[in-house]
């Protein structure tokens, strides 16, 4: 069963003999809760994929929809989600960057091509940890 932020604080407070709360009330704890979880993320972000659909033709991909975003790790492309080939097709020279606050994925393909509108690119990126509720 997932830990929330209202059992994580009270299993806190007993840690702490303060189950009442006498000395940290429960936002303190939350507090605290969350600034280790800030620290554990930055150290260990939490890893995830997915799969884009291109609904352009470009080497300047906007992937702003990924929510929480901290960095891209991996690329395929191109890729065909229905058939897995191996090895896959890594995009070796990629790079992030921020265009006015929303992050851009572009990729330095070595033969120059680039991705067409409908293509499928594979995607590992790295999401900070969260604690439910």
């Amino acid at each position: 069963m997932p830990a929330t932020l209202a059992t994580m604080t009270a299993r806190m407070g007993a840690y702490l003999m303060d189950v009442a709360g006498a000395v940290f009330d429960a936002a303190t704890c939350s507090e605290a809760l969350l600034q280790a979880l800030d620290d554990y993320s930055d150290a260990c972000p939490d890893a995830t994929e997915t799969v884009l659909t291109l609904i352009a033709a470009g080497r300047e991909i906007a992937i702003d929809d990924l929510t929480d975003l901290i960095t891209v790790t991996a690329v395929w492309w191109p890729f065909d989600s229905l058939t897995e080939v191996w090895p896959p097709n890594r995009v070796r020279g990629w790079r992030i960057w921020r265009d006015r606050g929303r992050p851009v994925l572009f990729l330095n393909t070595f033969d120059g091509s680039q991705p067409q509108a409908a293509d499928d690119l594979r995607l590992w990126y790295t999401v900070p940890h969260t604690i439910n509720g």
